[in-house]
């Protein structure tokens, strides 16, 4: 996603915000449920804007490394609840990645 969309994201999550939150105003022209609905769908679709631009940046920086690493020397798969675990060794290091997403390195 470039910047340009998501700055006109940004912006326009702010102007609904700046018209739906003044809830004194607005409750005497809309009724009161009416503005909770309109603010509960507002907060929850912020929350999900937001998450799905950390998802994308996770996404991103794992490619990253994948590219930067190469093929494993030697791979683990395992299943941990609903996780799906990957240990990766590469030469001293075993990368660790959790849901297909880079988790963290360690040092053996």
């Amino acid at each position: 996603m470039n910047d340009k969309k998501f700055s006109i994201k940004i912006i326009s999550i702010i102007i609904v915000f700046i018209l739906v939150f003044p809830l004194n105003i607005w409750s005497d022209i809309i009724s009161k449920k009416n503005t909770g609905k309109l603010t509960m769908v507002l907060s929850l679709s912020a929350m999900a804007f937001f998450v799905k631009k950390i998802v994308n940046n996770d996404i991103n920086k794992t490619l990253a490394i994948r590219k930067e690493i190469g093929k494993p020397e030697k791979l683990i798969e395992y299943q941990e609840g609903f996780d799906n675990w990957r240990l990766e060794w590469h030469g001293n290091y075993i990368y660790v990645f959790r849901n297909g997403i880079f988790s963290h390195k360690i040092e053996t």
